[in-house]
């Protein structure tokens, strides 16, 4: 691991140790379509405390210690760790820590840097503190992170936390917090802090009267999931440090528009509205946004949000936009031709509103970097031109379902989009046949979603021979016959599989047996006149959901059906 240890130039002694675990454990989440990167458990550290302490405590010297990212078993953080009085930097967050945070870690008075978060056992319990009466000795710390951890037993922390002088980063989201910090305690230690995260409490008190408007330095403020009420002040106007202003997820309890003096919040980068009760149109509430942040913004969530109107013409101004997010809404009129200049943009998310009209390829004609594009549960119409999509080789996201969409799709439909991995286009009017060059540039596509069209014709095995990541299938509701060669060995190993309406049969379709992951088989009304397979129960043991109705099937129920996941099994025919 690069970078993992460092020695002192002059005394030889070790004083950094970075044993954070770098592979990626998390679910990239587009529009509920979940792309998962799995955890390497072979390189995580699994220690207890034991097994650490007779190697860690000699070191000294140390400054710098990261035990981050790896899974310590629910042990709780060793107190040795307070023998470590050079430390400056201790990172132990995602690290599988449990129980009570020790008080002696208040004894690290050199430390600069403090993350505890994220620790919780395999039951979701989460790592604890009582009493934070040792937090104020850490008179250096300037970065603390205890994001998770409960606090609710710390009726103080405010207090406390208050007497740090040279915070600049305060990170305590979801930690139990609640009750009301009066506006009138004195804040003067925190005057520096240029980062405030108390998103996830329960503080259910007015947003009006918190505490926190006179720290002028914020560049980041995070309040979203805490039960704010009533609406925003005007003191936000104030806090001309701001970058990124996070109110999201206070519900109905939160309402109104931001304030209408804002001209100085120039360096905004990211604002994040969504989940509260703005009631009123999109365009008054971005017209509050100051003009000079339309080049800075770079990120504009208002997701469920109660908002109505149409999007503003002058949107192709925020060039630098990278994120728009607006979906939840009751958003009307077309789509404005201005999105196609926002050249920065990566994801478009306009899901679930009232947009209406067609879409032209002045929409994207700069949007080159755009890798979502949400539009489906709005009235959209129109055909879809050749080269919609010419300009969008990024793309990994492309959902249009749920509107008025027709006619054909032409074989260079998706050239350029060589990168998608999601494609839904269920439950529009498009009609005709499709063509294996429709599919042939799609080599990383990962769900593909044709349901409730009028596509017709054949399909063979070479529409599908590109499709090697494919796992989500869903062909239902149109006129399709699936005319496959029954040796055929499919190169994609599908998890969900539905062909409702399609003409799979009479032969019951053999190239089935190698979906042996698949969690769902939908193949009601397909036209099949055949025994069940023996394989059909071997393959689909770990199926949860299986469905053949509306055909004419027979064959026997194996002798032992215990080895069957499935919870539901509907099988229409001569069964026995």
């Amino acid at each position: 691991m690069e970078g993992s240890l460092r020695c002192s130039n002059i005394t030889g002694h070790l004083i950094k140790l970075n044993l954070r675990n770098t592979d990626p454990d998390y679910m990239e989440d587009y529009m509920g379509y979940y792309l998962y990167n799995d955890l390497d458990k072979s390189r995580t550290l699994s220690l207890s405390a034991g097994e650490m302490s007779s190697s860690l405590a000699t070191l000294k010297h140390l400054r710098y210690l990261d035990l981050s990212r790896n899974d310590f078993n629910d042990t709780s953080i060793p107190v040795f760790l307070a023998s470590l009085k050079n430390l400056r930097y201790l990172n132990l967050s995602r690290a599988g820590f449990g129980g009570r945070i020790p008080s002696q870690l208040g004894d690290l008075s050199k430390l600069q840097y403090l993350d505890l978060s994220w620790n919780y056992d395999y039951y979701g319990k989460r790592s604890y503190i009582v009493d934070l009466t040792w937090l104020p000795r850490l008179s250096l710390l300037s970065h603390l992170d205890m994001s998770v951890v409960d606090l609710s037993s710390a009726r103080d922390w405010f207090q406390k936390v208050n007497m740090l002088p040279s915070l600049k980063v305060l990170r305590l989201s979801d930690c139990a917090l609640n009750g009301i910090v009066s506006a009138s305690i004195s804040i003067s230690n925190l005057t520096h802090l240029e980062i405030l995260d108390i998103s996830g409490n329960n503080f259910r008190a007015s947003l009006k009267h918190a505490w926190f408007w006179n720290l002028t330095c914020l560049k980041e403020l995070h309040l979203s999931g805490s039960g704010w009420e009533e609406s925003i002040p005007s003191d936000l106007a104030n806090m001309t440090s701001l970058q990124v202003i996070d109110f999201s997820r206070n519900s109905n309890d939160l309402v109104g528009l931001i304030p209408n003096k804002l001209e100085n919040l120039c360096n905004l980068t990211r604002l994040w509205f969504s989940g509260n009760n703005v009631g009123s149109s999109v365009g008054e509430f971005m017209g509050r946004l100051p003009k000079c942040s339309w080049n800075t913004l770079q990120e504009f969530s208002v997701v469920d949000a109660n908002m109505t109107g149409s999007l503003p013409i002058w949107i192709g101004n925020m060039t630098n936009l990278s994120v728009l997010q607006a979906s939840g809404n009751m958003l009307t009129g077309p789509l404005p031709v201005g999105v196609g200049a926002m050249s920065n943009l990566k994801r478009m998310d306009l899901n679930y509103n009232n947009f209406n009209g067609v879409l032209l390829k002045e929409h994207f004609a700069s949007l080159g970097k755009l890798e979502l594009l949400g539009l489906s549960h709005n009235n959209f119409s129109g055909v879809l031109l050749k080269e919609q999509f010419a300009s969008l080789e990024k793309l990994e996201v492309l959902d249009l379902s749920y509107n008025n969409f027709n006619g054909v799709l032409f074989k260079e439909q998706f050239a350029s989009l060589g990168k998608l991995e999601v494609l839904d286009f269920s439950h529009n009017n498009f009609s005709g046949v499709l063509f294996k060059e429709n599919f042939a540039a799609l080599g990383h596509l990962k769900r593909l979603d044709l349901n409730d069209n009028k596509f017709n014709g054949v399909l063979i095995e070479e529409y599908f021979v590109r499709l090697l990541y494919l796992e989500y299938l869903d062909l239902s509701y149109n006129s399709l016959i699936l005319a496959i060669n029954k040796k055929w060995v499919p190169p994609f190993r599908l998890k969900i599989a539905k062909f409702q309406s399609c003409q799979l049969g009479p032969i019951f379709p053999e190239w089935l047996k190698w979906q042996s992951d698949i969690h769902v088989l939908i193949l009601n009304d397909a036209n099949l006149d055949d025994v069940i397979p023996d394989w059909f129960w071997v393959t689909f043991s770990r199926a949860s959901t299986l469905q053949a109705l509306g055909n004419k099937l027979s064959g026997s129920l194996p002798a032992n059906l215990q080895h069957m996941s499935a919870e539901y099994i509907y099988i229409w025919g001569p069964i026995s």
